[in-house]
């Protein structure tokens, strides 16, 4: 920390000391007095944070419709993240922006192309770029949801899967995201998780989980089908059968 004169009083009694370029960042000011060899032994302090980075916003890939989707769907909730302390604004179609928080539920869809948009606001009121998804709701009739097959062997500390496969998926393309949270995840299946298309009305999966699974580990199951999401979460519980919910 280096001191330097920072000028003299004016008529008023008043002093000013202007910084300019001031890097991102946290920054600290201080001031004493100084008359002569007196020097004021009491040092006025000021700390600020400058901050001009826009926040990003992320859309939670398991959430609402997939990206250009044809379904006749007419609700949908989005799922959405940002830096920490951030705020949200959303629309949807050419709605204006409004305050929102995650996650975000849209109701009485009309058939046609619709798109949600999501941006952050950080603390210091930088408003960054917008995440979009966009999609078309049709007429079709919706699918049933897809279903999920599970059985394993329940230890005190770990569960061995031994069938695990998501039945249900139509003849259409269909898209199956698998991605595990806790512990002791394979490393594949941890973060984004693996994304599989497949034609098959049935899928396999028991194969991307060889290993045992740590109690309180969750994978979480996402089908896509044209005009159909169903998402399954299995939490592994010590020393009992997994629970499975679906939504």
């Amino acid at each position: 920390m280096v001191l330097g004169d920072c000028g003299g009083l004016d008529g008023a009694g008043h002093g000013t000391k202007t910084f300019t370029g001031l890097a991102d960042g946290n920054h600290t000011f201080r001031v004493r007095a100084k008359n002569g060899s007196d020097v004021d032994r009491s040092t006025l302090v000021r700390t600020w944070k400058v901050d001009t980075a826009a926040p990003t916003v992320t859309l939670d890939p398991t959430s609402g419709p997939g990206e250009g989707a044809l379904q006749a769907v007419t609700t949908e909730t989005f799922a959405f993240t940002s830096e920490a302390g951030a705020t949200f604004e959303c629309r949807l179609d050419s709605a204006a922006y409004a305050a929102c928080t995650s996650p975000k539920t849209v109701s009485g869809l009309r058939p046609g192309a619709h798109h949600f948009d999501v941006r952050a606001i950080d603390a210091a009121g930088n408003t960054g770029p917008a995440a979009v998804r966009s999609w078309t709701v049709s007429t079709v009739v919706v699918p049933a949801p897809a279903t999920l097959k599970l059985t394993a062997r329940a230890g005190r500390s770990a569960t061995k899967i031994t069938t695990l496969s998501v039945a249900g998926l139509g003849t259409a393309s269909a898209t199956v995201i698998l991605r595990c949270q806790g512990r002791g995840c394979p490393a594949k299946l941890k973060g984004r998780g693996l994304t599989i298309t497949t034609r098959s009305s049935t899928l396999a999966l028991k194969k991307q989980v060889r290993k045992a699974l740590r109690a309180g580990t969750k994978l979480v199951i996402t089908a896509r089908v044209p005009g159909r999401t169903t998402t399954f979460t299995v939490k592994i519980r010590a020393g009992r059968k997994p629970l499975v919910t679906r939504r």
